[in-house]
C-alpha cells in the first residue's frame, strides 16, 4: 500500500512549502478568526471534533481539557507540525 491519495492541487504543494513558516508568517494575523471561531463552537469536556485543514494545529491548543479532536488536511508536512 502507497499511502493516503493526496490531491495534487497547486495549492497543495503551496502548503507543503510554508509548513515550516506557517505559525511564525500567518499565526498572529489569523488569531482573532480563530478565537472568535472557538467562542461560537464553544466545545466542552466529552465532545468530539473534527477539524478540517487543521493545518499546523495552532488552534488545536485552544480546546478545552477532554474535547476529543482530530484534524485533517491535504499538506502532510502541515500534519506532522499539528
Amino acid at each position: 500500500m502507497s499511502g493516503p491519495a493526496r490531491p495534487t492541487a497547486p495549492r497543495v504543494g503551496l502548503y507543503d512549502r510554508l509548513a515550516p513558516l506557517y505559525d511564525f508568517v500567518y499565526g498572529a494575523g489569523l488569531e482573532p478568526g480563530r478565537r472568535r471561531a472557538m467562542r461560537c463552537l464553544a466545545p466542552r469536556r466529552g465532545e468530539r471534533v473534527l477539524e478540517a485543514g487543521i493545518g499546523t494545529g495552532l488552534a488545536a491548543r485552544a480546546y478545552a481539557p477532554g474535547v476529543r479532536v482530530t484534524g485533517i488536511d491535504v499538506s502532510w508536512p502541515m500534519l506532522r507540525r499539528a
